[in-house]
């Protein structure tokens, strides 16, 4: 007897133990193989939306770095690929687009995508056509096999929801079906739909049934906006509403299943007054934070929020005057007023501003600094088309009404898929730039920076100009940062006058930080071999002031500095005419000679 006792203890332990194990394994496989693909999708996401945004504001570079970011993490991406060939045509490049157009139509999956890459396929053929005159043996290949891809995904029928809908139970026997939807839960869990369809025979007594009833009339159940946990409200999809209560009296009682059969009159025929109106919004506060209605929402975050109301509303205070957001005080009198309303947070102010503040994109935080806050910290400059007095031998009082914001535009010049805020100034006549970086849920400026040589003090005696621009390089999927002047009749000392081109190019860090990586200048047309070789390190070779030293040099501006140099060329006139530059801004001051009189533009 003692030798099977001990055997039967052995399989009571073994036995759960390899329930335990299997149990544990599949909790870990589902992390190892659900979580990444999840992490997957949103960062294709994220990088997909960027890249339609570059597209949409014709910033190409960045639209083919984004879409490229998007292949690697999913090499079989149809809108990635799709995405790509879009910007090799507006780059007018149709032969790598067709290369893409080809990787979207091995991986189509639905109508929806087919219809996009036919857009995109019809622009790159006729782009190679109008190149060529003629479709190649390769290319006509490639249409004949893209076409038949795309034709036939185009005519698959789209997957409907219609077998859900059709599972209605017979007259005669859908009370069977009844029980199968309560499954013993509180009352009223099948998303508010009739005052009957939690009974099926397990009611304990009339006034358990009721009592429920009142409470679902009342909106007290907690359960009737689809909270217990599935996407659809489970009655009112599958069981129609039944005319009246059905549920079992005592004289019914000894029925087969102890149910009242339904009859096709009274499942065909409902009665409206018996249905409640869901109503969210007079959903009680005592009701909402219940244990009952956390475990059918299976959501752990609604049961730990009042364990973190205190922390998040500190933070958020902080965070607020740190910041200096006016646009965040309007956020958190939104989140409080939705919060009442929302049954998921259980009607709690801390937690619902902690769920909004986490659906807040950088780039609406963005938004919101550069619409709120940015113009009372740089307020936009007034002095573009006005005239300004210069008094001669001191153009600091001049230069310093040359002041105020010019620009701003939003990129992702670190290449973390995340767009920075870049910010042109002038500062007291010297042009300037400015990066603003989302960190933590907080707008920072991680760089800031102004040209060394802008508007100098004018010599009289002749006409005076100063040029100066900020431009964007993407030299080989870095971003670069420049800031050049070009000034001419300026006073290099004892009212002697010259002419001069300068420039400075900063890299743009992972942190948001920018360095000196190129600089260089050129005065009365001589040094221009140097400065072209000074701006090698920063991908740019310079030639856009090539023009201007030759004319200099002559004319002989060097051995007589005091000729007026208003015709030279300028070549900061229209911005930095270099491959792969774009220009952000461009500000020019011009004064006829001894006029005093600066107008700026």
């Amino acid at each position: 007897m003692k030798k099977n006792k001990k055997s039967g203890l052995k399989i009571y332990i073994v036995v759960p133990a390899i329930v335990g194990f299997v149990c544990v394994a599949a909790i870990v496989a589902a992390l190892v193989l659900g979580v990444p693909a999840k992490v997957n999708a949103a960062r294709i996401g994220k990088q997909l939306d960027l890249g339609n945004k570059y597209l949409a504001s014709a910033d190409y570079d960045n639209a083919e770095v984004t879409f490229n970011k998007a292949l690697k993490i999913d090499p079989k991406s149809v809108e990635a690929a799709t995405g790509m060939a879009k910007v090799y045509n507006e780059k007018k490049q149709p032969e790598k687009a067709l290369e893409y157009v080809e990787k979207a139509s091995d991986n189509l999956a639905n109508p929806v995508q087919a219809q996009e890459l036919q857009v995109v396929y019809n622009d790159t053929k006729t782009q190679l056509e109008e190149n060529t005159g003629k479709s190649s043996d390769a290319n006509k290949k490639s249409f004949s096999k893209i076409e038949k891809v795309i034709d036939t995904v185009m005519l698959t029928p789209t997957p409907t929801e219609e077998p859900e809908e059709t599972v209605t139970p017979t007259p005669t026997e859908g009370a069977d079906d009844g029980p199968d939807f309560d499954d013993n839960k509180n009352n009223g869990a099948n998303g508010g739909g009739t005052e009957d369809s939690n009974t099926g025979g397990e009611n304990k007594n009339d006034e358990e049934k009721d009592d429920n009833d009142k409470k679902k009339e009342d909106g007290n159940t907690g359960e009737g906006n689809g909270t217990d946990g599935d996407d659809e409200p489970d009655g009112p999809t599958i069981i129609p509403d039944p005319p009246k209560d059905i549920t079992p009296k005592p004289g019914d009682e000894t029925t087969t299943d102890g149910i009242i059969p339904l009859t096709g009159e009274d499942i065909l025929t409902p009665t409206p007054t018996i249905t409640p109106t869901p109503t969210p919004t007079v959903i009680p506060d005592v009701d909402n934070g219940s244990a009952t209605n956390a475990g059918d929402n299976n959501n752990e975050e609604t049961m730990d929020n009042d364990d973190d109301d205190e922390d998040t509303g500190d933070e958020e205070d902080e965070d607020t005057s740190w910041n200096n957001n006016n646009n965040t005080d309007d956020d958190d009198d939104t989140d409080e007023g939705d919060t009442g309303n929302n049954s998921e947070t259980g009607g709690g102010e801390g937690p619902g501003e902690e769920m909004q503040e986490a659906t807040v994109s950088p780039e609406e935080l963005l938004n919101n600094y550069e619409n709120d806050t940015l113009p009372s910290e740089i307020p936009y400059g007034n002095f573009s088309g006005s005239s300004i007095s210069y008094t001669y031998g001191d153009g600091a009082s001049a230069a310093a009404a040359v002041s105020g914001r010019i620009t701003e535009t939003q990129r992702d010049l670190d290449g973390d898929g995340i767009p920075e805020l870049l910010v042109v100034e002038m500062q007291s006549g010297k042009i300037a730039f400015r990066i603003y970086k989302v960190n933590n849920g907080n707008v920072e400026i991680t760089a800031s920076q102004t040209i060394s040589a802008g508007m100098e003090t004018a010599v009289e005696s002749v006409s005076y100009g100063s040029t100066q621009t900020c431009f964007l390089m993407n030299n080989n999927g870095t971003y670069e940062v420049g800031l050049a002047s070009y000034c001419y009749g300026y006073d290099v000392g004892e009212e002697t006058p010259a002419v001069r081109t300068y420039a400075e190019v900063y890299s743009v860090a992972g942190d948001g930080s920018v360095s000196l990586c190129a600089s260089g200048s050129v005065q009365n047309g001589e040094g221009q071999d140097g400065f072209s070789a000074s701006l090698a390190p920063a991908g740019m070779s310079g030639s856009w002031n090539s023009s201007n030293a030759e004319t200099l040099q002559s004319m002989g501006y060097a051995d007589d500095p005091y000729q007026d140099a208003a015709g030279v060329p300028n070549p900061l006139s229209s911005g930095v005419s270099e491959g792969g530059a774009e220009t952000l801004a461009v500000v020019d001051a011009q004064m006829a000679a001894g006029s005093g009189e600066l107008t700026i533009r």
